[in-house]
């Protein structure tokens, strides 16, 4: 169920980056979030730009060796701390990850 709400809220932001433009767009995915019904990712998460316009391949390579920079929900850019064994990144709207 969670997949299928994904998909048609995905489908809803296409349809709105059409018709009004690319914030409100996003304005209404990120809304969908806050509600918790949302899990796309609107933005790369190592160069902060729009997730479906153009190729990542470059940002996935350099992902594989970096933390993330970028929130992936609302473009912020992260407070991140590297250790010699793991690093963690802060989005001061959504939270932590670690890796």
């Amino acid at each position: 169920m969670p997949v299928e709400i994904a998909r048609q809220l995905k489908g809803a932001v296409k349809r709105l980056n059409r018709q009004r433009g690319l914030h409100d767009a996003f304005r209404a995915a990120e809304a969908g979030q806050r509600l918790g019904w949302c899990t796309v990712d609107l933005y790369c998460d190592h160069c902060g730009r729009p997730a479906g316009n153009g190729d990542h391949a470059a940002c996935l390579a350099a992902r594989a060796m970096e933390p993330p920079r970028y929130c992936p929900h609302c473009r912020r850019r992260m407070v991140v701390q590297i250790t010699p064994r793991n690093w963690t990144a802060r989005c001061s709207v959504h939270g932590s990850t670690g890796g």
